[in-house]
């Protein structure tokens, strides 16, 4: 019995122990090594692959006040008065999103300069 129950834990561990993600994998998205475009940030080769990945699903054409699923959506948005557009991203944990520092970077400049 005793060796029954030692093989089980045993076992256990040892499957315990496939763990298959590397650090590469998990925080490819952080890696700040990676080059950023921060030179000449605009809507089509810089935010419109952030918003639809990150975004788009629910700040789609349906949401009431926050439309980020086109380039006039995302601009009027972005540059209104009161937005807190980016206020919301810099925090990095909306609605369990989480954005790179490259993409973070890249938002605040598109803001800053009109959201060209």
């Amino acid at each position: 019995m005793e060796k029954v129950f030692f093989a089980i834990i045993l076992l256990m561990f040892f499957l315990s122990a496939c763990y298959n993600d590397n650090e590469e994998d998990v925080y490819e998205k952080f890696n700040t090594e990676l080059p950023c475009d921060t030179i000449d940030v605009n809507y089509s080769e810089n935010i419109k692959s952030i918003f639809e990945k990150e975004c788009v699903s629910c700040h789609g054409a349906s949401h009431p006040t926050c439309k980020l699923d086109n380039y006039i959506n995302a601009r009027n948005y972005a540059l209104q008065v009161n937005t807190n557009l980016y206020t919301v991203v810099s925090d990095n944990d909306h609605k369990g999103r989480f954005l790179s520092p490259c993409e973070l970077k890249q938002i605040k400049l598109w803001i800053q300069y009109g959201a060209q």
